[in-house]
């Protein structure tokens, strides 16, 4: 798994891929592109990527490595539901 720091991309890993947007939004169970956005400005999510004119990607690397990410914090936050 690559670390995402500062909302930079890692280098690229051996067997990682690009994810054109509408797989980046199944995967992280988003609807659209423009919620994809957002969470690159507000959560950290990981930069796109243009790779040509009207064409951007994700590195499916970073974006597990930030799914993850979300996950640890989740389980780290005191239960709410005991009051």
């Amino acid at each position: 798994m690559s670390a995402v720091s500062d909302n930079q991309p890692a280098a690229v890993q051996r067997g990682d891929r690009f994810l054109d947007t509408k797989e980046t939004c199944r995967k992280v169970g988003v609807k659209s592109k423009a919620t994809l956005y957002a969470m690159e400005r507000s959560r950290g999510f990981p930069s796109r990527i243009h790779v040509h004119a009207g064409r951007v990607v994700y590195l499916e690397s970073d974006v597990e490595a930030w799914m993850g990410k979300i996950v640890a914090q989740q389980k780290t936050k005191p239960n709410q539901d005991s009051k």
